[in-house]
């Protein structure tokens, strides 16, 4: 399967994850990541936009790529919503 890269990223260069809450929401038109500090600041917001009319086959494959690849879902935070 091809890479499947980021709609968008912008992230801080360095996050104290530890103190950091994430925020994620996934459906089939894609996947959000939001993580605030400690002080409910933004850290890093991430977007994966998914085409229109994948097969569920597809979106599960795109969907596993992204979990297994993204930085930001492979850190311990703090609360996770």
């Amino acid at each position: 399967m091809k890479h499947v890269n980021p709609s968008f990223s912008i992230q801080a260069p360095k996050i104290s994850f530890e103190t950091a809450q994430l925020f994620a929401e996934a459906g089939p038109m894609g996947i959000a990541l939001v993580v605030l500090d400690g002080d409910n600041c933004f850290k890093a917001v991430v977007s994966y936009a998914f085409p229109s009319g994948l097969t569920d086959h597809e979106l599960t494959e795109k969907m596993k790529e992204i979990f297994s690849s993204e930085n930001l879902l492979q850190k311990r935070y703090h609360k996770t919503h």
